[in-house]
């Protein structure tokens, strides 16, 4: 595919839990499609942060590349290495909400800022947080993966994370799912209204980013209404 730098395109950066890296060359390869399937009609940006990096000696690397249309940008960040506890989970935080703000910059300098986030994975909310105090008022979609993460916000999480997710999820402009039996189960949590089993569309990815290009639309043109 011939990477489009083309400012007159929507923006959509991709906020994914897993994404294809120099560590691991296969994760998240099925994001990976859809990144390229949208790409076919939109300004596609990655931005993803791998932890713990335990042969990294530098806090923070980055990987950017501009291959398949996509400008991606990985994160690296380096091992926390220290016995206590505290400490070392508030340094883990501090690196992972610093590594997010170093790759969206980069971002930001390449393109301008997104018109719509697509966040991969509940486990990203967290990141999805940090990413819209900077972008404020950016609207954004979820993709939910796997119904293990369902039961995070519904009983694993602390009451007010709980609350503070729900409120995520509500405010999303869609809730994509793979799968009828998840689709089944976001409704039924009642955390959204707006689920749509986006594995119908698979067939091809000309089908697939067709169909991404009209939720991104959508999902913008409503939120200017709003």
């Amino acid at each position: 595919m011939k990477y489009i730098r083309d400012h007159d395109r929507m923006h959509v950066l991709f906020l994914p839990r897993w994404y294809p890296n120099q560590i691991n060359p296969d994760e998240g390869s099925y994001i990976r499609k859809y990144s390229l399937a949208a790409a076919e009609y939109t300004n596609i940006s990655v931005l993803h942060v791998y932890p713990e990096n335990e042969e990294q000696h530098v806090k923070y690397r980055l990987d950017i590349s501009k291959g398949d249309g996509i400008f991606t940008v990985n994160v690296y960040i380096k091992k926390v290495n220290t016995r206590f506890r505290l400490l070392a989970n508030h340094l883990k935080k501090h690196r992972y909400k610093k590594a997010h703000q170093i790759g969206l910059n980069k971002i930001k300098e390449y393109y301008r800022d997104p018109d719509l986030i697509h966040v991969h994975g509940l486990s990203k909310l967290n990141s999805l947080i940090w990413i819209h105090r900077i972008l404020k008022n950016t609207p954004y979609i979820i993709s939910v993966h796997s119904l293990s993460y369902l039961s995070i916000l519904q009983k694993n999480k602390a009451k007010h994370k709980r609350k503070i997710y729900r409120h995520i999820l509500k405010n999303a402009k869609e809730v994509l799912v793979h799968g009828k039996e998840l689709q089944t189960a976001m409704l039924r949590s009642q955390l959204t209204k707006h689920v749509i089993d986006i594995s119908k569309f698979e067939e091809s990815q000309k089908v697939l980013g067709e169909k991404l290009f009209e939720i991104y639309y959508r999902s913008i043109k409503v939120y200017t209404l709003d």
